[in-house]
């Protein structure tokens, strides 16, 4: 493993479009090919005399060949959820960060991406793709009594990627002709479209006050943002180019990955290297995100034989 010191990121290089790691299922009756393969990696993460992240070590969390991918930390930081393929079908796993003991956290008859938390709840919701291959936000509670551990929160189909802030506010990517659309529910469910062709990355800041998320009508993309209170889109910074997943973590910093580099943020208007992997059989960055603690970071890497 190398690490680099922070250097500013010039904007130059090879613009790849959306990964097709986390592509949703469009169609689940045609049972598609399997994905690529991915593995969901978590990182150790420090600081050095002077602030800066330093990336520690390394734990393989999903240990398994195939797709694994869509990480993201329970609000105590303590689990670690993501999407895994097998047999045909996605299925939310689990990772205890405590005891590094790995299980699948609900299964169910269909497919389930995107595992996400819900502010202020101990339930997970995710998107489902039902037998007619439509796609839909559920909730998901594997305390509850057998045929309510998942429900349908709304009857908005086609849904890609989502996340919550305060207040049962609900933001979907919904799919479109090209690309995804941004919408947005409010407690009442009642939908309302922000704004068109956006990315598949939809942060929150550790109020969870506030969306933030990429609009891909732009070059290079940029990061937007969005709250129900102040319910306008503003510009918050420019992605590395080619780059379409970022996360922020609980100190307002930006994270992205490109190839084996990892960048980020500090000032939410420059793009630094912080990191580059050298890791055997692990290759271009997709997602990446951190624990609300800000103790771990995990990062998605491609599977193949020999690196770069």
């Amino acid at each position: 493993m190398k690490t680099r010191m922070l250097m500013a990121l010039m904007m130059v290089g090879p613009v790849w479009a959306s990964d097709p790691l986390d592509k949703p299922a469009v169609n689940a009756i045609d049972q598609p090919p399997a994905p690529p393969g991915s593995e969901v990696m978590m990182f150790q993460l420090d600081a050095d005399l002077h602030g800066r992240p330093v990336i520690g070590q390394a734990t393989n969390v999903s240990q398994s060949p195939g797709y694994d991918s869509q990480p993201k930390f329970s609000a105590d930081g303590q689990r670690l959820y993501f999407t895994h393929y097998q047999n045909q079908q996605m299925d939310i796993h689990q990772y205890d960060v405590s005891s590094g003991q790995r299980s699948a956290y609900l299964l169910t008859s269909e497919s389930e991406y995107s595992p996400t938390p819900i502010p202020g709840t101990e339930l997970l919701s995710v998107v489902q793709v039902d037998s007619q291959g439509d796609q839909y936000l559920v909730l998901l509670d594997p305390t509850a009594k057998q045929g309510d551990q998942a429900k349908r929160y709304s009857d908005i189909k086609q849904v890609g990627y989502f996340n919550w802030t305060t207040g049962r506010n609900l933001w979907l990517f919904k799919l479109a002709d090209q690309g995804g659309d941004l919408y947005w529910l409010n407690e009442q469910k009642q939908p309302r479209l922000v704004t068109r062709h956006v990315g598949r990355s939809f942060i929150t800041n550790a109020a969870q006050d506030t969306l933030y998320f990429v609009d891909k009508k732009t070059m290079p993309w940029r990061i937007r943002s969005i709250s129900a209170a102040h319910p306008e889109v503003r510009d918050v910074m420019a992605l590395p180019v080619g780059v379409e997943d970022f996360t922020l973590d609980a100190n307002d910093r930006f994270w992205a990955g490109r190839g084996h580099t990892l960048f980020v943020s500090d000032d939410q208007q420059r793009w630094y290297i912080a990191h580059e992997f050298d890791l055997p059989g692990l290759g271009h960055i997709s997602r990446v995100t951190t624990d609300p603690q800000l103790r771990y970071l995990s990062v998605v890497f491609a599977e193949q034989p020999d690196n770069e």
